[in-house]
């Protein structure tokens, strides 16, 4: 059983803060099971798919977490996107992911 952080972005700059549109969304797939603990700010499109600006994190420090992972096969993945504010293919971008931290749990 493993647990995940991931922090999304740690940008800040004029543009970014005052940028809505740097939305991205954070997904883990291949797992067989997992619970999301993700920080509060950042929004539960589902129990696999996170959303969040981020275009300043620097000081709400927004993570997308997931515990109690497992997966049969011993394998998954964690994937970002930028989707904007409106949808995949609007022209502004998030920002990549920056940080993870992968803790194996005791039994």
């Amino acid at each position: 059983m493993w647990y995940l952080v991931v922090v999304p972005s740690l940008c800040e700059s004029e543009t970014s803060k005052n940028n809505i549109g740097n939305i991205q969304e954070t997904y883990i797939i291949g797992a067989d099971t997992y619970f999301n603990i993700s920080s509060t700010g950042v929004t539960k499109v589902s129990n696999d798919v996170m959303k969040m600006n981020t275009g300043d994190d620097t000081a709400n420090g927004y993570v997308v977490a997931w515990t109690n992972i497992t997966a049969a096969d011993g394998s998954f993945t964690i994937r970002s996107e930028n989707v904007g504010s409106v949808g995949p293919g609007e022209p502004n971008k998030s920002y990549g992911l920056q940080g993870f931290m992968l803790k194996e749990l005791s039994p």
